[in-house]
């Protein structure tokens, strides 16, 4: 009986270590499958986060390829019918021309040509003045670049000059003080 007893009385604590082991692992699975869903969640949202980019990307350069094509049609079509406008509106001068043979027409054209060439020389005499400037500011600025560049190189040698001439007189100064002072002045070609 005794033994029983014992029996029993062990036996309780045993199922609820038992139990209590179950809910510790149950609460222990639950967390790790827990930590699992939101690290696969976080890639998911990573890579849906990479493809809205990549999608935004796409989309802006068809957009811009796109809009380059427009361009490129409208101009064509603006030149074209530059072209056809004015290609209309000659030949409709021509025709008021040749209908109205008088002498006043004649005079009227040949003070239009007379100005056309009056213009296209001041267009060339502006062209070249233009050309005449710019040389001569680029010359101005080429002169600025090489006397900086002059005034650097000079920098730079002073200054491995000095560090060499330094090092000379440490070198010389650790050799005795008397001796430094012939050397130095030997270097200075006072003494020779």
């Amino acid at each position: 009986r005794r033994e029983q007893h014992f029996a029993l009385e062990f036996s309780r604590p045993i199922e609820e270590v038992r139990t209590a082991t179950v809910r510790v692992q149950a609460l222990f699975r639950r967390g790790l499958a827990e930590r699992r869903a939101r690290h696969t969640m976080e890639e998911v949202e990573s890579k849906i986060e990479g493809l809205k980019v990549a999608t935004e990307v796409v989309q802006r350069n068809w957009r811009k390829f796109q809009g380059r094509k427009r361009f490129r049609r409208r101009s064509l079509e603006y030149h074209s019918a530059a072209s056809i406008q004015r290609v209309w509106r000659s030949a409709a001068v021509r025709r008021t021309l040749v209908s109205t043979d008088s002498e006043a027409t004649q005079r009227r054209l040949w003070e239009l040509g007379h100005s056309i060439v009056r213009s296209a020389a001041a267009q060339r005499a502006a062209v070249k003045l233009q050309r005449v400037w710019r040389g001569a500011a680029d010359r101005d600025y080429a002169r600025m670049r090489r006397a900086a560049f002059d005034k650097s190189a000079r920098i730079v040698q002073f200054c491995w000059r000095s560090y060499l001439f330094k090092r000379q007189i440490n070198a010389l100064y650790d050799s005795g003080p008397a001796d430094a002072v012939k050397q130095f002045l030997k270097c200075l070609k006072i003494i020779v």
